[in-house]
């Protein structure tokens, strides 16, 4: 009973944190499919002006600094694990979100005749965004276990 508890705990942290930190995402849809009666969206609109990317280091960074400023305990005994998790990974994320929003809104902006593929830059805020959500779940249920 315990373990469905927290694991119930770590999923409704997920989905709100989601709903919430992706509103923007949200509002896009929701306009283009219920004001805009189902006018396609064009996948700049939701991958190119990188929410999803800020939203993932919100999250990673959110977690990495209540851990380190905020818990009273340590989760993890494993010193090795703990930089892990709570150093390399979020660094990883935020350093890849930052290098990818940065070449798109310098590409954009300069109007340079370099050109950037969407799908790539699609696929890879989706395997960011995938990463998050599965460090921070696996975050929250460590965090809930105590």
């Amino acid at each position: 009973m315990h373990c469905q508890c927290v694991t119930s705990s770590s999923l409704i942290w997920c989905i709100l944190t989601g709903f919430f930190g992706l509103l923007q995402v949200w509002l896009i849809l929701a306009i283009h499919y219920v004001i805009l009666v189902n006018a396609p969206v064009q996948s700049k609109t939701l991958f190119m002006d990188g929410a999803l990317l800020f939203f993932s280091t919100a999250v990673v960074s959110s977690l990495a600094v209540d851990y380190y400023y905020f818990s009273k305990n340590k989760l993890i005994e494993n010193h090795s694990l703990e930089h892990i998790m709570f150093s390399v990974f979020p660094f990883l994320i935020i350093t890849a979100s930052i290098l990818l929003f940065v070449t798109c809104y310098m590409i954009d902006i300069t109007k340079s005749e370099i050109k950037i593929n969407q799908s790539s830059v699609s696929s890879i805020e989706l395997v960011i965004i995938t990463c998050t959500l599965i460090y921070a779940f696996c975050i929250k249920l460590i965090t809930f276990k105590f």
